[in-house]
């Protein structure tokens, strides 16, 4: 990401794509139908209610991750003026605007894959995710994830410390692990 025009994040995935939701919510309706129907009319009675309670779950827990997603933001941008302030995009394209000096931590997490030793001179990069903590009861603002390699993390931070110089801004690497670590 080059940091330019005030841009100093931007989200890989910008929208939904909810053409692919429709999809996944009418399979899983019919699933739920499905058991319904199986309950009601065959011998199988638990079955049907399984696989239709099933279906309820996973369609609760597809509400529960849309409305938390539209809590997340895709881009912010840096606006300089007389009053600078910093222009969050959720992922509902809503624009909130916040005061640089209400930012009190910039954290970047970075999770990486482990290494493959069979390519060690594979470039590695991670999925990285922007936290804003602001002061007072203004809260916190989470992004969205976007792949980012070791130097364009530091280039980032960098940038955001250069930018709103009284923030604590700080990286966090992450890392994850297969298997059960036994």
């Amino acid at each position: 990401m080059t940091i330019t025009d005030g841009l100093l994040w931007q989200a890989t995935d910008q929208g939904r794509n909810w053409l692919l939701w429709a999809r996944r919510a009418g399979i899983t309706a019919a699933i739920g139908a499905l058991g319904v129907l199986v309950a009601t009319c065959g011998r199988e009675r638990l079955f049907g209610l399984l696989i239709a309670g099933g279906a309820a779950l996973v369609l609760v827990i597809g509400a529960v991750y849309l409305l938390w997603d539209r809590t997340r933001f895709v881009e912010v941008r840096l606006s300089e003026g007389a009053a600078p302030t910093l222009d969050i995009r959720m992922v509902t394209r809503r624009m909130v605007q916040v005061a640089p000096d209400d930012v009190v931590r910039v954290e970047l997490i970075c999770t990486y894959w482990p290494a493959d030793p069979d390519y060690p001179t594979y470039v590695r990069t991670s999925d990285a995710v922007l936290l804003l903590k602001l002061r007072g009861k203004g809260g916190s603002y989470r992004s969205r994830a976007r792949s980012t390699s070791s130097e364009e993390a530091e280039e980032i931070r960098d940038e955001w410390q250069r930018r709103i110089p009284q923030a604590k801004v700080t990286i966090e690497v992450r890392f994850r692990t297969p298997g059960t670590g036994d």
